[in-house]
């Protein structure tokens, strides 16, 4: 692959093996993970076969996690790498994001355990159920370490992982 015509240049992307390091994780300013190219593909591969391949292709994973984190970025690369849709809210407003579930309609999310495990107001309580009653794979990205509480939000069944390990709690 290269930047561009051959003739006019001879800058070209870098080979890339599945031994070189790729991404390296910071957690309040310290290193905290590190992977290479074939550790995040291969967990890339897992989360799509165990929580993404099952997803209606119709309708976006939805995603609302720190993409700087590896859960994140193998939770994209494998919906990206499969040709499946991944929405992505372009706000913190909670009632916002909330209200996206109408037009997107996903199947699966990856959310983090605080959104997970969010109260729900008693006065919007059998709004967002309907607007979450599709929902039924869900990845939590859980940083304390411990696997989320209860949902008000979500009725499916959930995954915790941490977002900085590549594995499940």
């Amino acid at each position: 692959m290269v930047y561009a015509n051959p003739e006019m240049t001879s800058i070209q992307v870098p080979d890339n093996s599945s031994g070189d390091e790729a991404f390296v994780s910071y957690k309040d300013g310290r290193e905290v993970s590190s992977y290479t190219n074939g550790e995040l593909a291969n967990h890339a591969r897992t989360l799509w076969d165990s929580h993404f391949k099952s997803s209606d292709n119709l309708h976006p994973m939805f995603m609302s996690v720190n993409l700087e984190t590896p859960l994140a970025f193998t939770a994209f690369l494998a919906n990206n790498a499969n040709h499946h849709k991944v929405f992505i809210p372009s706000t913190f407003n909670m009632s916002k994001i909330l209200n996206s579930f109408k037009t997107q309609n996903p199947d699966t999310v990856v959310v983090d355990q605080e959104f997970y495990e969010l109260d729900v107001p008693l006065s919007r309580g059998q709004d967002i159920e309907e607007l979450n009653k599709r929902v039924k794979n869900i990845v939590v990205s859980s940083s304390s370490g411990s696997k989320p509480g209860r949902s008000h939000l979500f009725q499916g069944a959930a995954s915790a992982y941490d977002p900085y390990k590549l594995g499940s709690l």
